[in-house]
């Protein structure tokens, strides 16, 4: 499931950068957030396998990282799209790819 959701989201990662076709993009839209809802697939993995005293703390640092990156990212990438809009993708695109070759190893 993790696995697919790399593809599609290095795919639709893709399409936003190359296409300007408003219902092409509003595609993509509705497919990237149906692979956002793929990330349940983690907690559901991560409840299966690990024990119940390492959820929480996993969970918030999870949650930390997270947050860290909700911010960072936006700000950095904001940035580099005055210069070409398109290079936020690639390099999202790039990063999908690269969850994808990690989580071969789950």
């Amino acid at each position: 499931m993790l696995s697919l959701e790399y593809i599609g989201l290095f795919l639709v990662f893709i399409g936003y950068a190359f296409f300007e076709l408003a219902w092409i993009v509003a595609a993509l839209y509705i497919i990237d957030h149906i692979f956002y809802n793929f990330a349940i697939g983690i907690n559901t993995y991560l409840q299966k396998i690990a024990d119940p005293e390492d959820i929480a703390p996993t969970n918030a640092v999870g949650f930390a990282i997270n947050h860290i990156t909700a911010v960072f990212i936006p700000l950095v990438f904001g940035i580099i799209w005055m210069y070409n809009w398109r290079i936020p993708f690639i390099v999202a695109a790039f990063l999908s790819s690269g969850s994808l070759f990690f989580v071969q190893y789950i």
